[in-house]
């Protein structure tokens, strides 16, 4: 530990790559996976690793900021284009990947919704440990599939076939965006069908308690399906039946409508495919060309996966383990995810609870340095001047990011930072948000534009905006910080670019 810190007091920030910054859910579980990147497992599959990764956390939740600092920028880098250059040379890379990462979801998934099938059952300690190491070990073993792939080469290989298209076959950016968009629904999507089906059967001049039990029936099953979208990851927030159908009355009670908005959703994947089917014929694109399309298709699906995986994975881990880990302890579930895994156990198995004293400060800030030793945890001050450092101040009028829906128009910035502020947009606002979910739609629905901090081709954000015809510029990583309410901006769409026109 002192050899890390004596290092990270002579590097500079811009020495970094920085990758991720949002409101706090960590450190853990997030170090889980960064071991497998600092190891040989990742040399011998990737072609490359790095020495060092850190997860910094001020504050603590909606309130807290956390950042994500992936070693040094060389080493991402050449991990990155070397990743790249096996997908190029290999035409099998990728879906090998997602092969395994797909394997391991089915074991995932299935053992999640087993545990949330099982919380009203008594549960030994014991039991609930060997639970929590069988959770990390699934949760480790898919990143290292999954995620790796799609946070190293994303870009980069977007942007070789975004430029190949443009400058081999001339084709116009809209078009792009219908090549290289993923063939199959992202699994909001999927939601959001299932719940517009649902309505078409329910009365809605009727409450939720005066449906037929058929109804109800199919809001329940729906419900234990989808009901952890918006956890995201740290709660406290899950839907239930009863949020499901306000969810529906809210966009509207007429069963006309409904029907309109379901035709709408269908017709918009099928006239993707169409006139993808039309422009690979129009441009005749050579078979290798062709392939690398197909490889950020699935690259980019693997994005979407994972969301949907991991989302009701950490569910499950707060609703069944946490829960239970915290009940013991004396503290709230989300508390937990300010402990490593060996801290949990340690105090749970000897009763010797004096960790616990470190958790107001652990709540001020906390980051966990991963290497090869293994994980290093700081918290209060130290861990504070560690985030700090990293905060690389952007005074810009410019924010850049991807185009997922095009366009251009000029409007005042509303900025989001959790469903519960969508009354804020109104009308003509451009919706500015980490990244949205199903229950941003209303405020999506005012919005002349949509901005995002994170998210790609499938995120709910691009998907929506798609939809409702309206430009759409995600993973910016900075909007939601440098942008403010009101400030009056121009979304180029055209050119993935925000301006600020004139600040509030």
């Amino acid at each position: 530990m002192i050899k890390i810190m004596e290092d990270l007091n002579k590097i500079k920030a811009e020495n970094y790559f920085i990758f991720r910054e949002r409101y706090d859910y960590g450190p853990f579980p997030i170090p889980y996976y960064y071991i497998d990147w600092v190891s040989d497992r990742c040399l011998k599959h990737y072609g490359a690793k790095i020495t060092l990764a850190m997860h910094c956390a001020i504050g603590a939740y909606e309130g807290g900021r956390n950042k994500a600092v992936l070693g040094y920028k060389k080493e991402w880098i050449k991990l990155s284009n070397n990743i790249l250059e096996r997908i190029v040379k290999d035409k099998n890379f990728v879906n090998k990947l997602n092969h395994h990462s797909k394997k391991i979801a089915v074991d995932y998934v299935s053992f999640s919704r087993n545990l949330l099938a099982r919380i009203s059952q008594k549960k030994s300690l014991a039991e609930q440990i060997k639970n929590h190491k069988k959770w990390i070990r699934f949760y480790k073993d898919y990143s290292f599939w999954n995620c790796l792939l799609w946070l190293s080469v994303n870009d980069l290989l977007a942007e070789r076939v975004i430029n190949f298209l443009k400058e081999i076959y001339r084709i116009s950016y809209k078009d792009i965006l219908v090549l290289i968009s993923p063939d199959k629904p992202s699994f909001v999507f999927k939601e959001e069908t299932e719940l517009l089906e649902i309505a078409l059967r329910a009365d809605l001049t009727k409450s939720f308690s005066e449906q037929s039990p058929g109804v109800k029936r199919l809001l329940h099953n729906h419900a234990a399906c989808w009901g952890f979208i918006p956890w995201d990851y740290i709660g406290p927030n899950f839907w239930k039946s009863e949020d499901f159908y306000r969810r529906i009355v809210k966009l509207s009670r007429d069963k006309n409508e409904i029907g309109k908005l379901l035709i709408r959703k269908k017709d918009s994947l099928r006239s993707l495919s169409e006139r993808r089917v039309y422009l690979l014929k129009k441009y005749h694109i050579k078979s290798q060309h062709l392939r690398l399309i197909k490889d950020l298709r699935v690259v980019t699906s693997m994005q979407d996966d994972k969301k949907e995986v991991c989302g009701l994975a950490q569910f499950a881990l707060h609703q069944s383990i946490f829960s239970y880990f915290a009940e013991r302890l004396g503290i709230t579930t989300r508390n937990c995810i300010k402990f490593s895994e060996n801290e949990l156990w340690s105090a749970l198995t000897t009763k010797d609870f004096s960790i616990l004293k470190s958790l107001p400060s652990r709540l001020n800030a906390i980051t966990a340095i991963t290497d090869a030793d293994g994980i290093h945890i700081l918290h209060g001050r130290r861990a504070k001047a560690l985030y700090e450092k990293f905060l690389i101040h952007q005074d810009t009028q410019e924010i850049k990011g991807q185009i997922a829906s095009v366009g251009s128009i000029k409007g005042h910035a509303k900025i989001l930072l959790s469903p519960k502020e969508i009354n804020k947009v109104r009308k003509g606002d451009v919706l500015i948000a980490i990244m949205t979910t199903p229950d941003y739609i209303l405020a999506m629905r005012r919005a002349s534009a949509i901005i995002t901090d994170e998210g790609g081709m499938t995120s709910h954000a691009a998907i929506i905006a798609r939809e409702l015809k309206i430009p759409c510029i995600v993973g910016t990583k900075i909007a939601t910080k440098i942008l403010k309410d009101g400030d009056f901006v121009e979304v180029d769409a055209e050119k993935g670019i925000v301006k600020i026109i004139r600040k509030k």
